[in-house]
């Protein structure tokens, strides 16, 4: 019983901790990139087109050929923005760097537990915050924040 509610401390620890790197996720966009791919969007959409097929945004290469490979995360963060402007772009952006260091940690702790090695709340704990100071870094509304997030998705399928 003392084990049972040991590990129930050690579950709403853990909880917390995510909550609290949840909160520090949680910041305004501060990378000009993400206001480069509204506006590719909302020009886009202007011209009745689903991408940009020539530069339009710079004076050195105005009208030269362009090849827009983030067209997809263009549209989904668009969307997001005429949805919910840019709080609600914040609030994705923290629970997809939040689910990444979540996705992280268990990844590590599950090849933790695969070679024998014990985890008990202080690896786990560990294991989050190195998660959380890895990425930390990385957390702004990028299409990179996606590639991650598809990379520990990844290395879950990979070995299960």
């Amino acid at each position: 019983n003392d084990s049972l509610s040991s590990m129930k401390m050690g579950k709403l620890a853990l909880s917390v901790l995510l909550v609290f790197i949840f909160i520090s996720f949680l910041h305004p966009e501060f990378n000009p990139d993400l206001f480069w791919h509204l506006a590719s969007v909302r020009k886009a959409s202007a011209t009745n087109q689903w991408l940009l097929f020539s530069e339009t945004f710079s004076f050195t290469l105005a009208g030269h050929p362009w090849v827009n490979f983030e067209w997809l995360f263009e549209w989904i963060a668009w969307a997001l923005y005429q949805a919910g402007s840019f709080r609600l772009l914040a609030l994705i952006q923290a629970v997809l760097a939040t689910g990444i260091v979540f996705l992280l940690a268990h990844y590590t702790l599950h090849d933790l537990r695969r070679q024998g090695l014990p985890c008990d709340f202080f690896e786990r704990s560990i294991c989050v915050l190195i998660a959380a100071e890895l990425l930390t870094p990385r957390v702004s509304m990028q299409p990179e924040l996606f590639g991650l997030l598809f990379l520990v998705l990844f290395f879950f399928r990979r070995t299960l």
